[in-house]
């Protein structure tokens, strides 16, 4: 029987451990931050002018960007922030 060595599935991202072993995990942590503080409020602030544009209002977008920032946030936190 073969043996693996996998901590995890193949389809799942390494963890802050082993980025840190990895010669540029400080890079890669770097622009996984920035892709998700920018994805968030983008995904939401785009769902915001929907609903706007739907409603004809106008106050969605700002809504839905600071709700992007929010998950964004806590998703940063959850990922690199508990240690």
């Amino acid at each position: 029987m073969r043996e693996t060595t996998h901590k995890r599935p193949w389809y799942g991202r390494p963890t802050v451990s082993e980025q840190k072993d990895a010669g540029s995990a400080g890079d890669t942590v770097v622009w996984s931050i920035t892709g998700t503080l920018l994805a968030g409020p983008g995904l939401y602030g785009v769902i915001g002018w929907g609903i706007d544009e739907i409603a004809g209002t106008s106050f969605w977008l700002p809504i839905g960007i600071v709700i992007g920032f929010i998950l964004s946030g806590y998703i940063i936190y959850m990922r690199y922030g508990r240690g």
